[in-house]
């Protein structure tokens, strides 16, 4: 059961990510809207929830437990022995929390927030979500995400293609 919500806490916070690109793309304005702040709120919830339960369930609240595992995953996926994409992990905690705050300072100011910040935290996530997906997801996940940035692709070209 523990193993199942560790997953499912790190799934659910990638779809969230995924939900947020969408409504990226959908947006009128420059402005995000409440549901995208709320959906990508959720998400860093999720991702918050989901390393809580790691530590509780599987690591026992030791970072080395944490380190060792990451490294083993890592060695086992990627043949390099190195944990330190834990502390990866806990900088995307931090940045993706952050990127909260100011979404929605900004949002309450009605404006939009800074591209020299939110587009480099956007795309750290991304990219952490695909390096964590290689690792530790399932094989199936890369049909998923094929899928999901076929739609993202037509729908930014269907948004380009709409008359002003």
């Amino acid at each position: 059961m523990a193993d199942s919500l560790i997953a499912w806490t790190a799934r659910a916070a990638i779809g969230c990510c995924i939900v947020r690109l969408l409504l990226i793309g959908r947006r009128c304005g420059p402005i995000a809207t409440r549901s995208e702040i709320a959906i990508w709120a959720a998400g860093w919830m999720l991702l918050l929830m989901h390393t809580v339960l790691a530590f509780q369930f599987q690591h026992h609240w030791s970072h080395a437990a944490a380190y060792a595992h990451t490294a083993r995953r890592t060695l086992e996926t990627a043949g390099w022995d190195w944990g330190g994409g834990v502390y990866f992990n806990y900088l995307t905690l931090v940045l993706w929390g952050a990127d909260v705050v100011v979404l929605s300072i900004a949002t309450m100011q009605q404006r939009a927030s800074p591209r020299w910040w939110s587009w480099p935290v956007i795309g750290w996530i991304g990219f952490i979500v695909v390096n964590s997906t290689l690792v530790f997801g399932p094989r199936w996940w890369w049909g998923v995400a094929a899928l999901v940035l076929i739609v993202i692709a037509i729908q930014r070209s269907l948004v380009r293609r709409a008359p002003e």
